[in-house]
Parts: C-alpha cells; sequence; structure tokens
C-alpha cells in the first residue's frame, strides 16, 4: 500500500455563476452539489479563480464550494 499527502486550496464564497461556468469549461476529477474539485493547473484557466491563486507556490488540489 502506498499513502500521499497533497496539499489543497480551498476557495469558498463561489457565485452560482462561477461554479457553473467551472462545471462547463473546467475537467474537474470531481464535483458534488456544491463543491467542485480540480486540478491547481486547471482552476488556473478560469480568470476570475486565477487572480486569486496566481501568487501561491505549489498549489495542490483545488476544492472550489458555495
Amino acid at each position: 500500500m502506498k499513502v500521499a499527502v497533497y496539499k489543497t486550496v480551498y476557495v469558498t464564497g463561489a457565485t452560482c455563476e462561477l461554479m457553473d461556468k467551472v462545471r462547463r469549461t473546467v475537467n474537474s476529477w470531481a464535483e458534488g452539489e456544491g463543491n467542485i474539485c480540480m486540478t491547481f493547473e486547471n482552476a488556473l484557466e478560469v480568470a476570475e479563480l486565477h487572480e486569486l491563486l496566481k501568487s501561491i507556490k505549489d498549489g495542490g488540489d483545488v476544492i472550489l464550494s458555495l
């Protein structure tokens, strides 16, 4: 067996419009009713998220939630 620990960035307070945009345009690896999980690189493709994330080094996965 193998264990891995990853850094995760949580972005909370997203609007419904942003959640819909991300669902339509970004390749996420998981999503639920109130959250979307994606790689850091995929999150940077969304202009609204890019502004929030651009200064983070070694971002890991991103969880976007309402």
